[in-house]
């Protein structure tokens, strides 16, 4: 929305999509000026439209051009969001759309809604699992020597490894809070 000229963005928000979108991203006011609120519906069918015209929207630029939307920390998404993602998952058949979301297995628990989501999107071959593995000793020492600039000790990186388990965001984040402190 920030890089895209007006015109651009108006061919890409028809109908009530505009609407919508200004509820989450209220600067799009500032760049397309006055948007006609959306009519008042009952919570349940507002609720509805809104996650309709944000997957339209997002088709409507992947319609135009490849569109790699990257989700982080879906593990702490609401189920309305995860609605977003099904529903794109299930129309983008002919669009070039790819959505990677990462997420924290650890942190779901028996009742969310990724448990369910995952498995069904993978039976229809629209979901692949990439699980990403933690780093060996030997490769965090190649992270701390990267991120430092030179070779460290042994010990230091038996340290972090022991710190970390080997998770590379977690090696990096403590490597940047010890060069703060």
């Amino acid at each position: 929305i920030r890089e895209h000229p007006p015109e651009v963005l108006r061919s890409q928000m028809p109908g009530f999509i505009a609407g919508e979108v200004v509820k989450l991203v209220p600067q799009l006011a500032e760049k397309l000026g006055f948007i006609q609120p959306n009519p008042t519906l009952e919570p349940a069918a507002e609720r509805a439209r809104l996650l309709d015209q944000i997957s339209k929207l997002l088709l409507n630029i992947a319609y135009q051009r490849p569109t790699l939307l990257v989700l982080d920390d879906v593990h702490f998404a609401d189920p309305g969001s995860l609605e977003i993602v099904e529903i794109l998952l299930r129309q983008a058949t002919g669009v070039s759309l790819m959505i990677a979301c990462g997420y924290r297995d650890v942190a779901l628990t028996s009742g969310h809604p990724l448990n369910r989501l995952i498995p069904s999107m993978k039976a229809d071959g629209l979901v692949r699992s990439i699980t990403l593995e933690r780093l060996s000793q030997a490769a965090i020492k190649q992270l701390l020597d990267a991120l430092l600039g030179n070779e460290v000790s042994k010990k230091f990186v038996k340290s972090v490894y022991q710190a970390t388990e080997g998770n590379p965001f977690f090696a990096e984040e403590l490597i940047k809070s010890l060069a703060v402190e």
